[in-house]
């Protein structure tokens, strides 16, 4: 049995969905089912119950059996009615279509109860094409509405920019700048805003409503029609004859048939509505979103119950739901016309406070706007992020000047610098809709920790939440109010926090006598929304932060209202009463500023070492040891985890000991012996201690790992980093599944298009934090712990089938090949230039003063020789990067220069000077210069190859051999991106056609027959006068004359290069169209033939 409760106008309704089995399998409990189904009166009781009664049946029905009897007692004892007509037939033995000569029963019934029989309005069965059973399908109609939250979403995209910006000028413009001198005057004043763009809204910006439950009458081709017809007609025909073998199998071909029409009309429809979607840029990133969701779960139209951890109740109503989860995610709310006075800590005017503009600066308001993200979901108040971006500056050249200027940075700024003089966040930005959404990956979902709350808040009120972040963020920076290891806000990345980590590991496997390292992960339980806020206060104003921030912040923490919205139900607003708000851009730096007393006590208990190291991110906290044991790093461990506690303790923040984890690191290259167990040239064998031989570390629930994600990095015991790299590799394979959906080499977005969504959406996955992993140079300058060859080779290989799918080429293409025509560095050399940049933007920094701290030798133990003792990978790395980039950079600066002298801007001033002092001038010139080296890597690499295949041709007796046939075009061309524009104007199919013909590696028989594809047993032409290569089909086929002669009159030349180049898009289409390759049969018959005439109509 198996039952759902859908929530409707007048109530649940209970469906109740049983099978009865035939034996000898254990039969259905008629007791335990007439209980469930008369819990309500509003129920309907579905299924194959396989038991006959002559008041179902009819005469078909002579004795029924016990169970029968019992059932058909106890549903009308409870007063529920079998909707079927008695006698309907429900199931026929063999062939749903047969017309039975023989009495069938009715085991397929439908039962209603008592208080939901009247809204019946029928129960019959119903012809369904496709389904093949012995049962029949029933369908039953109940006038009913469901209950469920009907959201609506704005088409922006179809608003009428110019209308939308007139109208709402007039409305803001009506309203001017008055003085706010007082939170009820600034909050009176935000409302009148609201007011008036919300008109506007209403006024120009479409809705879209959500589809019915049926959806859409689907329409179909005269085609499909007739198809349908004629299956329809031959399975009247065979129903007529008693399914005769003849006429049934006609009766299942013309179904094909209809099949196979209705999936190719919605094939060619799809790829239409691909086209038309992906014309520019931003429709192509809207439609691989939408690709990306088909790979998830459907969101659930209802919660299951939830269990109460704190009691273990079971949940089922809506209200006992957000119950349970408010109080699993805020310990402190409270309801009623006010919130609980929060207090502000006295606030001391001879203490030592550090300045900050209280204005916003000229322009400011400017960046604030356009750093507005665009597509997220509206706050309460109902102003979206696009309504600020249109209302900002235009670009519509027919506007006038004072038309384009910026409608809502007056008014946004005249609010920020408001909020900022009183210290006042106002109420409107403090209301919050606080959707509940399930985490991703869990096998249940009926706990409470298994979903997410995201906060909607207004949009407004994140632009002065923005303009406070930055304020705070720089006074944080500029003062070093947080700790350098506290990392996840501005300046302090991924990559910076786990080079601070790893930087003490392989210091301690390069040290003499041997050192142990040991690291532990720990995650702070519901971090943001545990913080106590007076605590938070206190410490802001510790910390020297100015009294109007501080006044603005409890202002902002404090009198927040929350509605939460679970799937089907949105509960009353009510007070938050501890932590900081989800989803605000203040949140970050004030959980940093909160989490800096922690790192703090930490810092004074564990001054800062070789030896140990602690570095949080955020709500994630590491402590990494090291000793001259493991024993050691795990006592180390465990007084630390106590002192984290105890410093953490009183600020009301609980750790999880359930994702604590430990990880003992493995030095792959020391032995077990002492140096003298081998010789001097015996290399040394490395020896990886099994997990359960490692000790314990006395925290409870903490569990040993051999691996450990840390801030999205898989990190081994040996830094192998094998596992990062399959992770990688299975994420960039994940990821192009879904571009698969809307791109094939033959539809969908043009080569441009995809190549760039590959380049911002697929290759990023490998470049996370690639500095910190990526540790490699080649055999002759290779450092130790490096990532391994083969590593790098699997990398290259995975970018290489990215790009191959992404230009529609055949696997046997060439990897240098594709990444050539392509214009795409291989992917280690793209690493290696992104370790670059991030060591010579980090040598001027405090980062990097804290790795050079780690690796002076005074401060380790005496380490066996000098070559040791500068065998650091990132020392190395850092200190060959800054010399040779450093020196080609100064001498890039001086040419530089040499050439701005000569050129002036558009005022017609002298270009001005860089200069190496100043930071940017310094960091654009080395970019320049790891760039220009990274052009260099390339051009190696595809005469690499050049070179290797020039050998192998040379060496090659076979004549049939592909490589000793042909030279095909892309072979003759140097590295750079000149090949990306002989596809810029063509369509998917044109560039997939292009990129076969200049590779070589085409559907014509010389290639095919080259690979030994079955069924090709020469490489001739159909024509038989040559091998069946492109230069023979586009110059030399006599079967192909006429067809050439319109393409060479329409191009007015007949060079290969110049039509593989030049003329792309019209040689292209002309193989589309005459060449008979399969792959493009489709593409070639919808190609219009006049195409090809000459322009003077010849």
């Amino acid at each position: 049995m198996e039952s759902s409760r859908p929530s409707t106008s007048t109530g649940d309704v209970r469906i109740v969905n049983a099978y009865n089995p035939n034996p000898p399998d254990p039969g259905l409990n008629i007791d335990d089912l007439l209980k469930l189904v008369t819990l309500n009166k509003e129920v309907l009781l579905c299924g194959d119950f396989n038991l006959t009664h002559p008041r179902r049946s009819g005469i078909r029905c002579v004795s029924p059996n016990a169970k029968a009897r019992q059932l058909c007692d106890g549903t009308e004892a409870a007063g529920m009615r079998c909707m079927l007509k008695p006698g309907t037939i429900t199931y026929t033995r063999g062939d749903p279509a047969a017309v039975p000569n023989t009495p069938s029963p009715t085991i397929d019934l439908v039962f209603a109860g008592r208080a939901l029989i009247s809204r019946v309005i029928g129960c019959d069965v119903v012809e369904v094409r496709g389904f093949e059973s012995d049962h029949r399908v029933l369908r039953t109609v109940i006038n009913s509405q469901l209950h469920r939250e009907d959201g609506t979403r704005k088409l922006w995209k179809n608003v009428q920019t110019k209308k939308f910006r007139q109208d709402a000028r007039e409305r803001l413009g009506a309203l001017g700048l008055p003085p706010l001198h007082s939170p009820a005057a600034l909050e009176e004043f935000i409302d009148a805003v609201t007011e008036a763009m919300q008109a506007s809204i209403a006024k120009f910006v479409p809705i879209l409503m959500p589809p019915s439950i049926t959806g859409p009458v689907r329409k179909f081709e005269e085609s499909i029609h007739v198809s349908l017809k004629l299956e329809e007609a031959a399975r009247r025909n065979c129903t007529l004859q008693n399914n005769d073998d003849k006429l049934y199998n006609k009766w299942q071909f013309l179904r094909r048939q209809t099949d196979k029409l209705v999936k190719q009309m919605s094939k060619m429809s799809y790829r239409d509505f691909v086209e038309s979607s992906t014309e520019i840029t931003a429709g192509t990133y809207g439609l691989a979103r939408v690709g990306a969701r088909w790979d998830l779960a459907q969101p659930r139209v209802h919660m299951p119950d939830l269990k109460d951890p704190m009691t273990h109740e079971v949940c089922s109503t809506p209200q006992d739901k957000v119950r349970c989860l408010t109080n699993s995610i805020w310990p402190k709310t409270s309801t009623g016309p006010t919130a609980p006075a929060q207090n502000c800590p006295p606030l001391d005017p001879a203490r030592m406070q550090y300045s900050s503009p209280q204005q916003l600066d000229w322009g400011e308001i400017c960046e604030l706007i356009f750093g507005i993200p665009s597509g997220k979901a509206e706050g309460p108040d109902g102003t979206a992020r696009e309504a600020l971006k249109m209302l900002h500056v235009s670009r519509d050249e027919k506007e006038t000047e004072s038309e384009r200027e910026s409608i809502i940075a007056p008014i946004l700024e005249h609010i920020i610098n408001a909020c900022f003089l009183l210290s006042h966040h106002p109420a409107q930005f403090k209301r919050s809709r606080t959707v509940i959404v399930e985490k991703a990956g869990k096998p249940t979902y009926d706990t409470p920790k298994n979903w997410r709350p995201l906060a909607l808040l207004s949009c407004m009120g994140k632009v002065v939440e923005k303009a406070m972040s930055n304020r705070l963020t720089i006074l944080s920076l500029e003062h070093s109010l947080v700790p350098y290891n506290q990392f996840g806000f501005a300046r302090r990345s991924t990559t910076k926090a786990l080079e601070l980590i790893l930087n003490r590991v392989y210091r301690c496997w390069n040290a003499s006598p041997r050192m142990f390292a040991t690291l532990m992960t720990i995650d702070m339980t519901g971090a943001f929304d545990h913080v106590d806020r007076e605590v938070l206060l206190k410490i802001l104003v510790r910390k020297g932060v100015p009294d109007w921030m501080v006044l603005y912040i409890s202002s902002f923490l404090s009198d927040r209202r929350v509605a939460l919205s679970i799937p089907g139900y949105t509960s009353e607003e009510f007070w938050v009463n501890i932590g900081i708000p989800q989803g605000t851009p203040l949140s970050p730096v004030l959980f940093a500023l909160f989490s800096s007393l922690i790192l703090d006590e930490l810092n004074k208990i564990w001054p800062s070492s070789p030896f140990f190291q602690v570095m949080s991110y955020v709500d994630d906290t590491c402590m990494v040891v090291t000793s001259h044991s493991y024993e050691e790093n795990c006592k180390i461990l465990t007084t630390a985890f106590t002192d984290l506690i105890a410093a953490t303790a009183p600020s009301g923040i609980s750790l999880g000991p359930s994702k604590t984890h430990i990880m003992h690191f493995q030095n792959p290259h020391k032995e077990t012996q002492g140096t003298n167990s081998r010789t001097a040239n015996e290399p040394e064998p490395p020896r990886i201690i099994p997990l359960a031989d490692l000790p314990d570390v006395g925290v409870e629930g903490a569990k040993k790992e051999e691996v450990i994600k840390l801030l999205g990095v898989y990190l081994d015991q040996s830094l192998t980093w094998a596992t990062h790299v399959k992770k990688i590799t299975e994420k960039m394979e994940a990821k192009m599944r879904t571009i698969y959906r809307i791109s094939g080499s033959t539809w969908g977005p043009s080569l441009a298009s995809i190549r760039r969504l590959y380049i911002t959406s697929v290759r990023p996955i490998a470049a996370y934090a690639a500095p910190v992993w990526f540790l490699y140079r080649d055999n002759e300058r290779r450092i130790r712990w490096q990532i391994s060859a083969n590593l790098v080779m699997k990398l290259d290989k995975a970018q290489a089938v990215c790009l191959r799918q992404v230009a529609g080429a055949y696997q046997t293409t060439a990897n240098p090949v594709v990444h050539q025509e392509l214009d795409v560095p291989p992917l280690s050399l793209f690493l290696e230039k992104l370790g670059q940049k991030h060591r010579t933007r980090n040598l001027d920094t405090r980062e990097y003063a804290r790795l050079t701290t780690v690796w002076a030798t005074d401060n380790m133990p005496k380490t066996l020789s000098a070559a040791n003792n500068i065998a650091h990978p990132y020392r190395i790395l850092y200190k060959v990067t800054a010399a040779f980039i450093d020196f080609a950079a100064r001498k890039q600066l001086i040419e530089i220069n040499e050439e701005r002298a000569t050129k002036t801007d558009r005022r017609g001033f002298p270009l001005p000077k860089l200069r190496w002092r100043n930071f940017l001038d310094r960091q654009q010139v080395r970019s320049k210069v790891i760039n220009d080296k990274l052009q260099e890597a390339c051009t190696r690499y595809w005469q690499n190859y050049l070179d290797d295949r020039e050998d192998r041709r040379k060496n090659q007796t076979d004549p049939n051999f592909r490589i000793a046939n042909h030279r095909p075009l892309s072979l003759s061309e140097k590295w750079g991106p000149a090949s990306l524009k002989y596809y810029a104007e063509l369509t998917r199919a044109e560039s997939t056609m292009l990129f076969h013909c200049r590779t070589g590696v085409v559907g014509l028989k010389s290639y095919l027959f080259s690979i030994k594809v079955r069924d090709i047993v020469d490489d001739l032409c159909p024509c038989k006068q040559g091998k069946h290569t492109v230069e023979h089909v586009f110059i030399h086929c006599p079967a192909l004359l006429a067809e050439r002669t319109r393409l060479y009159l329409q191009v007015d030349h007949h060079d290969l290069k110049k039509l593989l180049t030049c003329d792309s898009k019209a040689a292209a289409a002309w193989a589309i169209r005459y060449l008979s390759i399969e792959q493009f049969g489709w593409t070639g018959r919808q190609t219009p033939d006049k195409i090809f005439q000459n322009r003077d109509g010849a």
